[in-house]
């Protein structure tokens, strides 16, 4: 288990990983290793209850939502957990100030757990509960999906795919999940950046579809720019994208032919009787990617989308 001090502790446990500090301990109790245990130390009767039940359990064997997955502890009590339904919970336990101020920054720090790890919960979860879903689309090929969940129980997912329209979206996701909060909790095909998004909200995924289908941009391409820029607001990416995409190129080089043609500079040289071996073509298509393009590479093979910065 890595040592590390507190503040990277609790950094660590945002992310699900096994750790520990001189009297913290952060275990995925249902991902452990053989060997490893998690005393229960001051914890009450029935929480004490839950963890052993967590410990002993096989992986496939059911089990409820409530159970303890990954476990924060100081100076050997559990002090938080997050459950399988990928809910902070505070355990009935007799702690010191010390250990009650510590429970503090854990619970915040697994209120914050990535959609890493939401997932990885999502799927044993279902495995204990033998549960089937809709197989995982891929990146490449096919329509863009969504993973989508209720903000109360981040764990039990579909995949699906979503309109354009929000509203039309927003009916489809909350028929599936049965509430009116919904979280996307993972993306396929709307960019390897669109995955990595903290909670896109399902406005920001119609958007992006709206304006690929606007456009006739991949919605791959639409979500990574969406990211390598910054740009969150649905309003926004409709506005910005439209006008700064240039379309599609086998290449940057085949794109800087393209520009120098549409700027007039391969009409002019040819009027003065220059030819193509007097421009230093490796060293423009540097300089417009660096300064005016963004290029990214279409999912497929599909050469690269090129977008004004």
């Amino acid at each position: 288990m890595r040592a590390v001090t507190n503040t990277e502790l609790f950094k660590l446990v945002e992310c699900g990983h096994d750790c520990r500090s001189a009297r913290l301990s952060a275990v995925d109790v249902l991902g452990r290793y053989g060997g490893t245990t998690v005393p229960a130390g001051q914890l009450h009767p029935a929480p004490a209850a839950q963890l052993a039940a967590a410990l002993e359990r096989q992986y496939g064997e059911p089990g409820s939502g409530d159970l303890p997955a990954y476990v924060v502890s100081c100076d050997g009590t559990p002090v938080a957990w997050l459950t399988l339904r990928g809910q902070a919970v505070a355990p009935a336990a007799t702690l010191t100030a010390l250990q009650h101020r510590h429970q503090d920054k854990a619970l915040t720090a697994l209120a914050r757990v990535t959609d890493h790890v939401i997932v990885g919960l999502a799927e044993r979860r279902d495995a204990y509960e033998h549960r089937q879903v809709t197989q995982s689309p891929t990146e490449h090929g096919g329509p863009a999906w969504v993973r989508v969940a209720a903000a109360e129980d981040p764990t039990r997912t579909w995949w699906t795919c979503v309109s354009a329209d929000y509203d039309t979206a927003l009916g489809q996701v909350r028929g599936l999940v049965g509430s009116d909060r919904v979280r996307v909790i993972r993306s396929a095909g709307y960019g390897i950046g669109a995955t990595v998004l903290r909670h896109p909200g399902l406005d920001v995924v119609c958007a992006i579809q709206r304006t690929a289908d606007l456009t006739g941009a991949p919605p791959a391409v639409v979500g990574e720019w969406v990211v390598t820029v910054g740009c969150q607001d649905p309003a926004a990416i409709g506005q910005q994208f439209p006008p700064a995409y240039a379309g599609r190129f086998a290449n940057r080089e085949e794109f800087a032919v393209h520009l120098c043609a549409v700027r007039g500079w391969t009409k002019a040289m040819t009027e003065v009787g220059m030819g193509s071996e007097y421009l230093d073509q490796s060293r423009l298509t540097y300089d417009l990617f660096r300064q005016e393009f963004l290029a990214i590479t279409i999912p497929g093979g599909g050469g690269i989308a090129v977008i004004a910065r």
